[in-house]
């Protein structure tokens, strides 16, 4: 099976859904079948051509970039040279989703689509900006409807799609066009044993460095943008602060509320931002409590959660209609609250420190849930047997 995969980045750069992409690549030219993945070139400075763990990557010059969106044209030609058995694209993408169009029409080859989120982005709800969202659903109305099959990461999200709410899913008694792929973790990539020397040794440096000495930890992991909630959780906090001074709140990562949140943060000792960390293993070690308090569903999944969960850490995260309920499993596996409700989010973390038999039990649930659900084994065998059907064409 030779698979063409279409996506606006792909590795080195990191995110979620360039790690996903990549994880399934790599099981399926582990399993005999090409890959040829066309990206962006997004740094400017990377190989245009280059064969990664037997995936061909061909990388393009981006002319210009709009609403995250890079457009590089250079991939039409490579479009119309390989040679495919079907086509791949992540969505939401807007040019790509027309280039993963032409590239299923043209050679009459079928589509399958990723679909990780709605655009949900208020500078385009606004004239002139929302004749292009309004152009972009027509189009992706279209790719939808061609598309064989639909990997989505959870059903909540699908049900709260405009775009694919009425599409049903596939299952023992329907062929439905979409298909339930969550977003998973490497667990042998993310196994991290605390008793070894060195790890124990990671771990005492960041305590010192820190100053986490014996404090309860609370731990944050995600880029600073309003999505994410992070403001809720600095105001949660404050309150924390009142009734116990034994607690840290970690907050890592970076974007562009970063100095907003450092000057809400001011008056508290007790609320550090290490900034952005390459190796997040030790501090999900070391953590008592895990919180994601996203307020959109930008936030369509939180893979920083089953990560967490897999240290067997209690998370706290917040019931909208995304991913996020799913992950934790409607509050069995974990802690679900209000969005935006601080004082909600304060209670619910004290409970958590105040009790290490609850942190214990939860930890122990959202582990097990991880394993048995979100682990990358149980989840790119399943997206192989869709994609390597017989009747390809």
């Amino acid at each position: 099976m030779k698979i063409l995969n279409i996506t606006k980045y792909f590795y080195p750069n990191v995110g979620g859904i360039e790690s996903r992409n990549l994880e399934i690549s790599r099981h399926l030219t582990g399993k005999g079948h090409k890959v040829y993945t066309l990206t962006s070139n997004h740094t400017g400075n990377l190989k245009n051509f280059e064969i990664y763990d037997g995936i061909e990557i061909i990388r393009h010059k981006i002319l210009f970039t709009k609403f995250n969106d890079p457009f590089y044209p250079g991939e039409i030609f490579d479009i119309l040279k390989l040679d495919y058995d079907l086509v791949h694209v992540d969505l939401p993408d807007p040019i790509n989703s027309v280039f993963a169009f032409f590239a299923s029409v043209l050679k009459s080859k079928p589509l399958y689509v990723t679909y990780h989120a709605d655009i949900e982005k208020e500078e385009l709800e606004k004239f002139p900006a929302n004749l292009i969202l309004n152009a972009h659903n027509l189009i992706l109305k279209m790719v939808l409807r061609r598309a064989r099959k639909i990997f989505v990461t959870s059903k909540e999200y699908a049900k709260s799609s405009k775009s694919l709410k009425n599409l049903k899913f596939e299952d023992e008694r329907t062929s439905g066009k979409l298909v339930l792929s969550p977003n998973f973790i490497n667990a042998r990539e993310l196994r991290f044993d605390a008793t070894d020397k060195e790890n124990r040794k990671k771990i005492e440096e960041i305590k010192e460095k820190s100053g986490l000495n014996n404090k309860k930890i609370i731990l944050f992991v995600g880029r600073l943008v309003p999505y994410k909630g992070a403001k809720y959780l600095i105001e949660a906090f404050k309150k924390v602060e009142e009734e116990t001074d034994d607690t840290v709140l970690l907050i890592i990562g970076s974007g562009p509320l970063k100095e907003e949140l450092e000057n809400l943060a001011k008056g508290s000792k007790n609320i550090k931002f290490p900034g952005r960390v390459e190796d997040l293993k030790p501090y999900y070690s070391l953590c008592d409590v895990f919180v994601l308090p996203s307020i959109s569903r930008q936030e369509a999944f939180g893979i920083a959660l089953i990560e967490a969960m897999f240290f067997g850490k209690p998370c706290i995260t917040t019931d909208i209609d995304s991913g996020m309920k799913y992950v934790v499993d409607y509050g069995n596996a974990g802690i679900l609250v209000k969005p935006k409700d601080a004082g909600g989010l304060k209670n619910e973390i004290i409970k958590l420190i105040k009790d290490e038999g609850v942190r214990k039990e939860i930890g122990e649930k959202a582990r097990k849930r991880v394993l048995e659900i979100f682990e990358k084994e149980a989840v790119v065998g399943e997206v192989e047997k869709i994609l390597n059907t017989k009747k390809q064409g």
